[in-house]
């Protein structure tokens, strides 16, 4: 079935609008090929409960299937009831019975079912719903995530692939049913493994109910096509099709797949063995290390790219986490180190980008340029010297301190939000975009993370009146007037905050216009680029926060005589 188009699936379920139209409909001449279809596509049918059709799946095993009859099994008894307890039939005591084991006929019975309808009467919401069998969730190793109602795994790019899901086909209002499709590839990895085949229980009505009186007495048709096996039943205004469909899914062996051959890009790179700038592959045979006599560059030969390299991963903190110095994937690559220069590329080395996928190698490439500084001093001083240096980064020196406060389990500041202090980062590139997004997030994790009524408190404790209107800055402002600052003081230091959220409300917070534009604009005359502007703006935050933690703190003490600030 086609995930991405459900329209041809509620076609397919649904009596045509035209009277033309019935005739082909009713006599049902599509089934075979829609199952035969279907059972070929990357994403398949595990079960439908529609309008028109009833569709199950189970799992039986090979030997006894192919011992029996497919015609004995389209008079199929299907009572999936799940795991349950019986009693009576002359036992001492209740047992644990299986699934399936009242259906018909006996091969049915010992197999498989992956699908379990449930129901908790009684709780809203969970009226009626589905469950995965947990051996074929944990044997394919399968999560549910709520949001998509589907069972997933990461692919090969660590991207969420939605393996089983869950369909619910209503369009313009009106519902037509529900389906669960599973990844074919994964339903035949299953099935290798278990030494089991597929079969689909099948109940297919297509009536005219307002012209409909009786089945009449003319015989059932004897269906044997292309792996579908049943009888059916077609008059003028009605018919059905009852039978199964069974299959054994191939299975692609992934061990004895030949491994595809590792590729590897070619960037501009500086040379500096050989004092040339020149576009050389980094593949293992392109470039040696510094023990090899050659005339090859050294794998730490930097290639420089336009900082909108990274904002790849700054736009996914899910699937990508960006250190100071490094990118690890959940993919399971791992770019050891990169840094950016004084002339705003970033930079990293050709023996580093050989580890990364073909994929994310040509990412870098297409921002691949000659360089126009030399390497950043901290990666000359730790890469080649290997010296200890400690520069200044103000969006690292901030996190930290935030750390340090949140260790110390401050009462007027809290971490609400863990993942957007980790994703808070420096402004690489000239783009727009990200110079307001790293203004939101700052904003995000220093302002909002003021507790208001622990600020209203303090300020009152240090003989001050706020008012019930007063906000988070204005009680930090009291705050200090508590601790002896004068009133100039006590604004200035409060000053970077007052920007970071002023410059939020009118960049992210408003429809960015006129206001926004110029604010860009002085921006980059009066810092030289934004990312300077957000370096500043970071270093100004990072020196009030510290004034303010210091003055806290002090008052604390010697009021307390202990640390709990």
């Amino acid at each position: 079935m086609d995930v991405c188009c459900l329209g041809s699936l509620i076609n397919f379920f649904t009596m045509p609008s035209r009277t033309e139209d019935f005739p082909e409909w009713v006599s049902r001449k599509d089934v075979v090929d829609f199952l035969v279809n279907d059972a070929s596509d990357d994403d398949i049918i595990l079960h439908a409960s529609a309008k028109t059709m009833l569709l199950n799946t189970v799992l039986v095993p090979k030997n006894e299937l192919f011992e029996t009859d497919p015609h004995e099994m389209t008079s199929w008894d299907y009572n999936n009831t799940g795991w349950s307890v019986c009693s009576g039939g002359g036992r001492e005591k209740p047992w644990v019975e299986p699934p399936l084991e009242d259906c018909k006929p006996n091969v049915l019975s010992k197999g498989e079912p992956l699908i379990f309808k449930r129901s908790f009467h009684g709780v809203r919401g969970r009226e009626n719903y589905i469950e995965i069998s947990e051996k074929f969730l944990q044997v394919i190793d399968l999560h549910y995530m709520h949001e998509l109602n589907s069972w997933c795994k990461l692919d090969k790019n660590g991207d969420i692939d939605e393996i089983i899901k869950i369909h619910e086909l209503e369009q313009e209002g009106e519902e037509y049913g529900t389906v669960v499709s599973i990844r074919f590839s994964a339903l035949a990895e299953y099935c290798y493994l278990t030494e089991t085949a597929v079969v689909r229980l099948f109940d297919v009505d297509r009536i005219d109910y307002a012209n409909f009186t009786s089945w009449g007495s003319s015989p059932e048709e004897v269906v044997a096509e292309q792996g579908v096996f049943g009888k059916r039943k077609v008059i003028s205004n009605a018919s059905y099709f009852r039978g199964v469909q069974a299959f054994a899914p191939r299975h692609e062996d992934k061990e004895d797949d030949t491994p595809e051959e590792q590729l590897y890009a070619t960037f501009i790179a500086q040379d500096w063995k050989n004092k040339r700038v020149e576009e050389i592959s980094c593949a293992p045979s392109a470039i040696d290390n510094y023990f090899t006599d050659s005339d090859k560059a050294f794998e730490l030969s930097p290639a420089f790219f336009n900082a909108e390299v990274i904002l790849k991963y700054k736009s996914d903190t899910d699937k990508y986490t960006l250190e100071e110095r490094s990118i690890t994937s959940r993919a399971g690559w791992y770019l050891k180190s990169y840094d950016i220069n004084e002339a705003g590329q970033i930079h990293t080395y050709l023996g580093d980008l050989q580890k990364l996928p073909y994929s994310e190698q040509l990412h870098w490439k297409q921002y691949n340029e000659k360089p126009k500084a030399p390497i950043s001093e901290r990666s000359l001083e730790t890469d080649f010297k290997g010296n200890w240096f400690k520069v200044c980064n103000p969006v690292e020196d901030l996190k930290r301190k935030l750390d340090e406060l949140d260790s110390k389990g401050t009462t007027w500041w809290r971490m609400k939000n863990r993942v957007v202090k980790q994703s808070l980062h420096s402004v690489y590139s000239k783009s727009v975009d990200e110079w307001k997004e790293e203004i939101l997030r700052l904003d995000q994790v220093l302002v909002e993370g003021l507790v208001k009524k622990q600020l209203k408190t303090k300020a009152k404790t240090l003989g001050q009146n706020p008012l019930d209107k007063d906000r988070e800055l204005k009680l930090v402002e009291l705050c200090l007037l508590g601790c002896g600052f004068d009133a100039e003081h006590a604004r200035s230091v409060l000053t970077p905050w007052h920007d970071a959220h002023n410059l939020r409300s009118f960049l992210k917070g408003h429809i960015s216009g006129q206001t926004a534009e110029q604010i860009r604009l002085d921006a980059i005359k009066d810092f030289g680029s934004l990312r300077n502007h957000f370096n500043d703006l970071c270093e100004r935050c990072h020196e009030s926060l510290c004034v303010i933690f210091n003055a806290l703190e002090e008052h604390q003490q010697d009021k307390t005589g202990t640390q709990n600030i």
